[in-house]
């Protein structure tokens, strides 16, 4: 807010509606969180989460798709013949629809889940829309609205405390640039409308880092390799040898 309204009062002195723009300090910005989670972390979280939840968690971590855009799925959503789930205009956070194929091991997660949700159904006897309701209880078959207690007490038990969901979104884009996905195509799956927001969440570790440096290696000693081999001819030339 502070950055826009110094924008404003300097446009208004360019266009002479403002004499005088006072000094705005901007507060400093909190550090940006940059936690992320391994393949095997998740591993460690989700034996400790019932298997709808473990099922919400893989999605998290192969979409990037937020926790309420997860929780709010119903079962139109889901396509299973296609592979793909979908969110319909208005049901993410930029109110923009989105569609994301799975792989086939999360695809056969979600297929688990709805059958689950069907046996609810026939024992609730009652049609439910939610793809992750509550499963038993007073509200049995309403949709899912939080989660952080299970997942806090299963990442606690996994020895990962203060590890948030959230951060499996910033384990989605990480997996994604390190896979060489098209930013383009990976800010559709996620939802991200800025690049500048993405790439907050593209977090390097220190493994990517120190691999990037063994690849660097690599390259200098194929480069100092060609240039030893250089080297050799001219020598040979200026020995008479060659």
């Amino acid at each position: 807010m502070l950055s826009l309204a110094r924008r404003a009062l300097r446009i208004g002195a360019r266009d002479g509606l403002v004499l005088h723009v006072p000094h705005i300090t901007l507060l400093k910005e909190r550090a940006p969180r940059a936690g992320f989670v391994t393949e095997p972390q998740l591993r460690s979280i989700v034996r400790h989460l019932p298997a709808d939840l473990a099922c919400v968690a893989w999605i998290g971590f192969t979409l990037g798709w937020r926790l309420s855009e997860i929780l709010n799925l119903r079962r139109e959503d889901v396509d299973l013949e296609a592979g793909a789930l979908r969110i319909k205009p208005g049901g993410s956070k930029n109110s923009e629809g989105r569609i994301a194929y799975l792989p086939s091991d999360v695809l056969g997660l979600v297929r688990a889940q709805v059958e689950r949700v069907d046996h609810l159904q026939r024992t609730l006897g009652r049609v439910i829309s939610a793809v992750f309701p509550l499963p038993s209880g007073r509200l049995a078959g309403q949709p899912r609205q939080e989660i952080r207690y299970t997942w806090d007490k299963a990442a606690r038990s996994a020895l990962l405390p203060g590890v948030l969901f959230h951060d499996l979104r910033r384990s989605a884009v990480r997996r994604m640039e390190q896979a060489a996905v098209p930013r383009s195509v990976a800010m559709k799956i996620t939802g991200h409308k800025s690049e500048n927001v993405y790439r907050r969440y593209a977090i390097a570790s220190d493994a990517d880092l120190r691999d990037a440096v063994r690849r660097l290696g690599t390259l200098t000693g194929t480069l100092a390799g060609a240039a030893g081999n250089g080297v050799v001819q001219l020598r040979e030339v200026a020995a008479g040898t060659s």
